[in-house]
């Protein structure tokens, strides 16, 4: 059986699954993952994906399709992250709560900042993926290493 996991932070999508109380208290108290586990037995994970997410939004999905009997049964949906880093050369951008800030220096080094604040503990249960920084692209990356040069479009 494959299951979906929706996790969600800071998005509308808890409110429908925690009474106000919870709520309240899933946002005052410490970071941790929301998920929503839902029997999928014959659904496509990436047509679910579409529907979640649309195309003018930044979403991720993960899938394990091509895993082994215990690792490729989940299916992974995410949108509207609450925080994006994106960085060129040494200058990099931290976008959150509808406001963005602009850095001179190493865009790595923020994102090991930014990870090493933000670590949440595993809760019992989940899967070996629970929640965390998604969408880095190696692309974007020429700054860690030696990567060629850029494709002729």
């Amino acid at each position: 059986m494959r299951y979906s996991h929706l996790l969600g932070y800071g998005t509308p999508l808890k409110r429908r699954f925690m009474s106000f109380s919870s709520h309240q208290a899933f946002l005052s108290g410490p970071p941790q993952p929301l998920v929503v586990v839902r029997p999928q037995p014959d659904v496509d994970a990436f047509e679910l994906y579409c529907r979640l997410a649309p195309a003018e939004r930044p979403s991720f999905l993960l899938e394990s399709a091509n895993g082994t009997d215990t690792t490729a049964r989940y299916s992974f949906f995410g949108r509207d992250p609450y925080l994006t880093l994106t960085s060129r050369a040494q200058e990099y951008q931290i976008e959150t709560g509808g406001q963005i800030r602009r850095y001179q220096g190493s865009g790595i080094q923020a994102l090991q900042q930014a990870l090493a604040e933000s670590t949440i503990t595993k809760p019992e249960g989940l899967p070996p993926f629970y929640g965390g920084a998604v969408r880095v692209s190696a692309s974007r990356c020429r700054h860690c290493g030696r990567l060629g040069s850029r494709p002729r479009i």
